[in-house]
């Protein structure tokens, strides 16, 4: 990493405690270091999620792109032919499925939806950061690249179908230990496999 970013960074670490010490005084010796190596992570975590998902519009930018109201965002999401992305004040929506020029939401974005769907998977995250994940299947491309390039149909729905079934089973926990996925089977799909 950066030294200047490293120092800057660990700077604004320590400032924060500086205006904190009653509360650094209580904290436990031993429990120092991991409290600190964790709050890096949390630190960090929105930029590493914003990274595994690429580009995204919040609800207002999207209502904007696509001359819509917020309900009709909602009616999209609940059909499946629209990828949301909860966030704590909005929530965002992957560039990678819209056609800005034409202002819509490209077509392929709802068979690819109905796939997961059907194979059980539903988690946002987990679809956003394969979508932003390079593929074997398509020569090492990402499938959002994939799709915003218009390439052929065939080898990204072959891909979607391939990791659909490979995740399989519904997914009622976001955990990445839930039964038949592990880390590795998910390769940098998700940052909880690296915060954990």
């Amino acid at each position: 990493m950066n030294d200047r970013l490293d120092g800057l960074l660990v700077a604004g670490f320590q400032d924060a405690l500086a205006g904190m010490q009653d509360l650094v005084k209580s904290v436990p010796v031993r429990e120092a270091y991991d409290m600190g190596y964790q709050a890096a992570h949390a630190a960090l975590a929105p930029i590493a999620w914003a990274k595994a998902i690429g580009d995204r519009l919040d609800t207002t930018q999207t209502q904007d792109l696509l001359g819509v109201s917020r309900q009709a965002l909602a009616k999209r999401v609940a059909s499946g032919s629209l990828l949301r992305l909860p966030g704590k004040t909005t929530s965002y929506y992957p560039r990678w499925q819209f056609d800005t020029a034409a202002q819509e939401v490209r077509p392929l974005v709802q068979r690819i939806l109905k796939i997961f769907a059907e194979h059980g998977e539903r988690d946002p995250y987990m679809i956003a950061t394969w979508m932003m994940t390079p593929n074997g299947d398509l020569s090492q491309a990402k499938p959002a690249e994939w799709l915003e390039n218009g390439k052929e149909e065939d080898p990204l729905l072959r891909a979607v179908h391939a990791v659909a079934e490979r995740w399989g089973g519904p997914n009622d926990s976001s955990s990445p230990e839930e039964p038949g996925r592990t880390c590795e089977d998910q390769e940098s799909l998700s940052t909880a496999c690296h915060l954990a």
